[in-house]
């Protein structure tokens, strides 16, 4: 009797923990959630900002422009801009892929980044953009090339140089 009243006692035990029958809920997933898909997709669009104390204006232009949202953050492929502060010249942009994102200030190139203004060159792999600072972060690789040339005849024709 004592050994069936262990099995008793062992198949109770066994279907309290196993859950008596109930479904259990999946373990949580590992994996981080896939991203959502981009809701606006524009062909051949072009972005802008301003900073509200007019200092300076970027446009973004791309055969291909996706977003969340009518806010951002936009999503381009390939991407070309242009950064014009007051009373400098402009900074032209180009990449594969550039994520501009409005309500950071930020711009972030990647895939053969050429960045360009008055005679000088930056070329990198990835590079985030600061419209707010004009802080350029380049990690990995970079070469820089500098034309003292083409920054005078820049500077002469009154920014209207070579990168126009």
């Amino acid at each position: 009797m004592r050994g069936a009243a262990r099995c008793w006692m062992a198949l109770a035990v066994l279907l309290a923990v196993g859950g008596c029958g109930r479904r259990q809920p999946p373990p949580p997933s590992k994996e981080p959630p896939a991203p959502a898909a981009p809701s606006l997709e524009f062909g051949g669009s072009v972005i802008r900002i301003a900073d509200p104390k007019g200092r300076w204006t970027f446009e973004a232009r791309s055969a291909t422009v996706k977003a969340q949202s009518a806010g951002g953050p936009y999503s381009l492929s390939p991407a070309e801009g242009t950064y014009q502060e007051k009373g400098k010249e402009p900074v032209h942009m180009r990449a594969q892929f550039a994520e501009v994102q409005k309500q950071a200030g930020q711009v972030v190139l990647e895939g053969s980044v050429a960045i360009s203004s008055a005679g000088w060159t930056l070329e990198a792999e990835q590079v985030t953009y600061d419209l707010n600072t004009g802080k350029v972060v380049a990690p990995g690789r970079t070469k820089l090339t500098f034309e003292p040339r083409a920054a005078q005849q820049s500077r002469a024709s009154g920014g209207r140089g070579a990168h126009q």
